[in-house]
C-alpha cells in the first residue's frame, strides 16, 4: 500500500511537473514571439530613421561632413560629394581636402565641444565659409562641417564696394570743382 501512494504521488508530482513545464514552454514561446516582434519594429523604426536622416541631408545645400576624433570622414552628403569628389566616406579630412586651416578648424571645435568655429577657407578658386561643430569629448565623439560656397556672394560684395566707390567719388568730383 505505502508503495502504491509513493507511486500515485510519484504520478500526481510528475503530472504537476510536466503541467509547470508546459506553462513555461507556452511564456517562452509568447515571448520570443513577442521579442521577434519587437526586433522587426526596431528594425523599421531604424530604417525610417535612417532614410529620414538621409533625406534630410541630400536637401542640405551645404556641403556636409560627419567626422570621428581622428578627422575619418564617416558621412557626406550629395553637396560635399559634389564640391570635394566622390566617395569621401573613410577617407581622412586631409586626403579628401587638402586645407590645413580646416584640419585646424576641426581641432578647435573639438578643443570647444558643443560650440560651432567658422572660417572662411580658400579652396580650388573658391571661396568657403566652413563651420565646425563637435560632439561630447569621448569615444562616440564626432564632428559635424558644413562648408558653403561664397565665391559669388564675395565677388557681388567687391562689385557692390566698388560701384558705391564709383558713385560716391563721381558725386564728390563735381561738387568740388
Amino acid at each position: 500500500m505505502a508503495g502504491s501512494l509513493i507511486a500515485g504521488v510519484a504520478i500526481v508530482v510528475a503530472a504537476a511537473l510536466a503541467w509547470q513545464l508546459r506553462r513555461a514552454r507556452i511564456r517562452c514561446d509568447d515571448d520570443q514571439q513577442r521579442a521577434a516582434r519587437t526586433e522587426r519594429e526596431l528594425r523599421t523604426a531604424i530604417a525610417d530613421a535612417d532614410d529620414l536622416r538621409n533625406n534630410l541631408l541630400k536637401t542640405v545645400e551645404d556641403a556636409l561632413l560627419v567626422l570621428d576624433p581622428g578627422q575619418v570622414i564617416h558621412y557626406a552628403n550629395p553637396a560635399a560629394e559634389a564640391l570635394l569628389g566622390a566617395d569621401l566616406a573613410g577617407k581622412p579630412l586631409m586626403a579628401a581636402i587638402r586645407q590645413p586651416e580646416l584640419e585646424t578648424l576641426v581641432e578647435d571645435a573639438q578643443r570647444l565641444h558643443g560650440e560651432s568655429v567658422e572660417r572662411r577657407v580658400e579652396h580650388n578658386r573658391l571661396v568657403l565659409h566652413a563651420r565646425a561643430v563637435s560632439s561630447e569629448n569621448g569615444p562616440d565623439a564626432y564632428q559635424v562641417l558644413t562648408l558653403r560656397d561664397v565665391t559669388e556672394l564675395q565677388r557681388l560684395e567687391r562689385a557692390r564696394r566698388e560701384m558705391v566707390s564709383n558713385i560716391s567719388h563721381e558725386l564728390s568730383t563735381p561738387i568740388t570743382s
